[in-house]
């Protein structure tokens, strides 16, 4: 069965769009730095995105919906001037494992009213 999740967050004050888009790309350089667990292919591409092809071990936070060893790409596309950070990610791994199995992942981040808001949904399918 295809099953799709989706939640939103609007942050406390004191936390600017800003900051959070920073702390973002630190995140995901962080991700890049361990060569022997995961290796990634970084292509700006001509749209202004940049794109993120992981290769190897999957987060612990994504073991729920990934095997160990996958592949994910993941598509960033920042807008400073509006200030929406977004962020479609999609499971390529080539698996027909059962269990849980995240196939796409869409992130963005947004700064509304000086207030900022975080948006999310999962596509995940379920066999059993």
């Amino acid at each position: 069965a295809m099953v799709f999740v989706e939640c939103r967050y609007t942050y406390k004050e004191g936390l600017s769009w800003n900051e959070l888009n920073e702390y973002c790309d630190e995140t995901k350089k962080k991700c890049l730095m361990d060569p022997e667990l995961v290796h990634a292919r970084i292509d700006e591409r001509p749209d202004g995105s940049t794109a993120y092809l992981f290769t190897g071990k999957a987060p612990i936070w994504s073991r729920l919906f990934l095997p160990d060893e996958c592949q994910f790409l993941d598509i960033v596309s920042i807008d400073k001037i509006n200030k929406i950070r977004y962020v479609k990610g999609q499971n390529i791994t080539k698996s027909n494992e059962g269990g849980v199995k995240l196939h796409e992942e869409t992130t963005y981040w947004e700064d509304s009213l000086g207030r900022l808001q975080f948006y999310r949904t999962l596509e995940i399918s379920v066999k059993g």
